[in-house]
């Protein structure tokens, strides 16, 4: 398995960005699409919290769901990796 995990939007110009900044240079990857093979709450916590983030530091603020599905609410971390879970396009 390799060291380097690239969680993907395949219609994300920043994913296909890095993507071919790795293949440029030959880095070895795994590479998930998120929303054919979507996380689990414990993975996505996990994923997060090997990378020192927490829901809000990747909540997607621009997306057409943080307006319908969070928007003004106060919610908690735990609520916002259900909604992520439930609404990949969240995730940014």
């Amino acid at each position: 398995m390799s060291e380097i995990e690239l969680y993907v939007h395949p219609t994300c110009t920043s994913c296909r960005n890095a993507q071919a900044w790795l293949d440029e240079r030959g880095v070895a990857y795994e590479r998930r699409d998120y929303f054919r093979n979507r996380f689990t709450k414990d993975e996505l916590s996990g994923v997060l919290a090997s990378a020192g983030l927490t829901p809000r530091d990747v909540l997607s603020k621009r997306a057409r769901a943080y307006k319908e599905l969070v928007g003004d609410r106060d919610l908690t971390d735990d609520q916002l990796l259900d909604l992520m879970i439930e609404e990949p396009t969240l995730l940014r």
